[in-house]
């Protein structure tokens, strides 16, 4: 699992953010060399994390430690990709609040790095012996596979299926809507479950609990789990109106225009970003 999110979800995430960052901003890549060196780092580091999971089981101490100190450095190449895409953005900011793909990526990036907070803080000796076999995991997880990636290829496919339908996403209501409760739906899932997996931890962990059935610290996390349904509840209503939009498109019922769908409209005019024209709000 840990080699799946670092060695395939990862890099495939990574790519879009480098691709698609400068494509819209019309800017390049701030730092190549940058770029580099946190690709080298996820790939050499990657690969070495999961062990720490087993901490106190049956294998070597040794293995556990390996791949802690592989979770804690990995917020070295996090934090060069944090700093290359806020260089490359510079000057250029303002296009998150209009372009629909720039600003899935952006929140996309932004989850690589809490994502790489939270497996170093769960991967440490003194969290993740409160940690192991709990709801953080899950969290941990869906923030990794849904907050990072996912978020990325959102912000890919409303790039890339206008160019293939040609025509343009109908409504920019259905896009905003789709990107808040996604927000909303991913922030309640990992809070609720990281806070919940500590207190479930220290429930499982605690000396008084140890003669009592281990469905007492499922009933104390009850009311985390009540949160992550309600978490689902709001993805699965953005999702939902994401794909009846998708399906609008793939028949080619999009609105047929040649400027793109802006998530922010000018109560005059809208500016299309990269040109120095403008267009009506009925035409955007």
């Amino acid at each position: 699992m840990s080699n799946i999110i670092w060695l395939f979800f990862t890099p495939i995430g990574l790519g879009a953010c480098y691709y698609f960052i400068p494509k819209i901003t019309g800017k390049p890549v701030f730092s190549g060399q940058l770029a580099q060196l946190g690709f080298w780092g996820l790939i050499v580091l990657g690969g070495w994390t999961g062990y720490q999971k087993y901490m106190g089981g049956p294998l070597p101490a040794w293995m556990s430690a390996v791949g802690g100190t592989a979770a804690l450095l990995l917020l070295v190449p996090a934090g060069i990709v944090a700093l290359n895409n806020h260089l490359t953005t510079e000057g250029k900011r303002g296009l998150i609040e209009t372009s629909p793909t720039l600003r899935f990526v952006f929140v996309g990036s932004f989850c690589y790095v809490i994502m790489s907070g939270v497996s170093a803080l769960l991967g440490t000796f003194w969290t993740g012996s409160n940690t192991q076999f709990t709801y953080a995991e899950y969290g941990y997880q869906l923030l990794a596979v849904y907050g990072f990636f996912s978020m990325t290829m959102f912000g890919a496919i409303y790039y890339i299926v206008p160019r293939l339908a040609n025509c343009e996403w109908l409504s920019a209501r259905l896009i905003r809507q789709h990107f808040w409760f996604s927000v909303y739906g991913i922030s309640a899932m990992v809070v609720c479950m990281l806070v919940g997996g500590l207190f479930q931890g220290a429930s499982v962990n605690s000396p008084d609990n140890w003669n009592q059935p281990m469905v007492g610290s499922v009933i104390n996390a009850r009311g985390y789990l009540v949160g992550r349904s309600l978490a689902w509840v709001f993805i699965l209503w953005s999702n939902f109106w994401f794909f009846v939009h998708l399906v609008f498109m793939v028949l080619g019922l999009g609105r047929r225009s040649t400027t793109p769908t802006l998530l922010v409209h000018d109560r005059h005019h809208d500016y299309v970003p990269g040109t120095l024209t403008s267009v009506t709000t009925k035409e955007a």
